[in-house]
């Protein structure tokens, strides 16, 4: 008969019969994770869209089952280890959602027993339509700061560039050069080495690792800009002529071009053509285009050959607030003898001078030579030059920055004979009755 001792020990034995046998039809117990090292892509890096294999290196003691790959995070597929190979070859899809945007990626692998190891993680990668070189940058322009300091600036739509070079020459036959180079998204850099004598060119150009774009246009530290080809007008001045009338002159430095395009804007406006001239012109009246009183306005002037087109520095014009009239029937006569005395009708309520201009000879250049305040309509002059041509002109003045056209000319020929007694002695500004 056999004692509950003998059964007992007899049903441990089964027991562990059964473990050791289920032991042995599952495999070894696996507690190590597989190894995981991503080779490429690699961060930072730039594709374009397609399938591309990742090169990684992966190994675990009893095999690789899977790989799963995350792209931004979210599952985008998983390859199984084909019979007899220890890993299975690994993909990432870039489609077209994913062009101009920014991706990371990562692989976790999977061991025979399901133990799963994450690799490190590679980002900020951009995915292209093609692998074409940046487009150009564009709207460069100057900001003179100083005299001896000015700010360059461009824009640009670029989304893949590595960096920017700015080029720089000085004087008009000058050679460029590289000057600096700008890691992406830079926009504006300073120049503190200028010499105030001296003009300097500048353009840009954005690359990557396929290459550069071609370069911007011209500008320079003057404020113009446009195609080397071509030079841009210069000495850009601005006459104004009442509330509505401005006058524009310039200098031609071209030889081909075929128009020049006067250019104004105003407040936060772009720059708008008021008016074309001909080739070698180089004055155009502002009139007759909308302008307002007491308004300021930029103006530039753009030249164009057949194949190029430049523009000038831009310079500042404010129209005057109140139409002052011009005086007129302005006379000159040998008053005595030591003076010339110019009388005048005065024509405007605004005015609160009156400046009196003279040049000597038609080749000489009008200076002020006096004033006088309101309502008065005479003035007498004894610096003239006797026994010349002695010109004058006037013009009003309502103090506040409004002027008046000058009146006409007139002309006298003055002598000087001394002075002879008290009754020759006149004040220089003198109101008659």
């Amino acid at each position: 008969m056999i004692s509950w001792h003998h059964k007992y020990f007899s049903l441990i034995l089964i027991l562990l019969s059964v473990f050791v046998i289920a032991g042995c039809n599952n495999g070894p117990t696996d507690a190590l994770k597989p190894s995981v090292i991503l080779y490429s892509p690699v961060s930072n890096d730039t594709l374009v869209t397609g399938i591309y294999e990742i090169i990684c290196e992966m190994s675990d003691d009893q095999g690789i089952k899977y790989v799963a790959v995350y792209l931004n995070d979210q599952l985008q597929g998983t390859f199984n280890t084909p019979e007899y190979q220890a890993r299975p070859a690994v993909y990432l899809t870039l489609d077209s959602s994913h062009i101009n945007k920014r991706i990371s990626y990562y692989i976790v692998a999977y061991d025979l027993n399901n133990n799963a190891s994450k690799s490190e993680i590679k980002s900020n990668i951009l995915v292209l339509k093609n692998m074409d070189h940046p487009n150009s940058p564009y709207n460069l322009d100057v900001r003179l700061i100083t005299s001896t300091l000015l700010n360059i600036f461009w824009e640009d739509t670029n989304e893949y560039e590595k960096g920017f070079e700015v080029w720089r020459r000085e004087g008009y036959i000058g050679t460029y050069n590289l000057w600096r180079v700008f890691g992406p998204n830079t926009f504006n850099t300073n120049d503190a080495t200028i010499n105030p004598s001296q003009i300097y060119f500048y353009k840009v150009r954005a690359f990557n690792e396929f290459g550069y774009s071609d370069f911007s246009y011209e500008v320079t530290s003057i404020g113009s800009g446009g195609s080397a080809s071509l030079p841009a007008p210069t000495n850009v001045t601005a006459e104004i002529r009442g509330t509505n009338c401005i006058y524009l002159y310039w200098q031609d430095n071209s030889w081909n071009e075929t128009i020049f395009q006067i250019e104004r804007k105003s407040g936060s406006q772009s720059f708008g053509p008021v008016g074309r001239v001909g080739p070698n012109i180089t004055t155009f009246k502002d009139s007759a285009n909308g302008l307002s009183a007491g308004t300021e306005y930029k103006y530039r002037i753009k030249v164009y050959s057949e194949t190029d087109s430049s523009w000038s520095q831009e310079i500042t014009a404010r129209t005057y607030a109140v139409a002052i009239n011009a005086p007129s029937n302005l006379a000159a006569v040998q008053y005595d003898s030591i003076t010339v005395r110019l009388t005048w009708s005065d024509n405007s309520i605004y005015e609160n001078y009156t400046f009196i201009e003279r040049k000597i000879g038609d080749n000489g250049t009008f200076i002020q030579v006096g004033q006088v305040s309101t309502d008065i309509t005479v003035f007498d002059d004894r610096t003239y030059t006797p026994n010349v041509k002695n010109i004058y002109r006037i013009k009003s003045t309502d103090g506040n920055g409004s002027y008046s056209n000058y009146s006409a000319e007139v002309t006298i020929v003055p002598t000087r004979q001394g002075i002879h007694s008290n009754s020759d002695v006149h004040s220089s500004k003198t109101v008659l009755p």
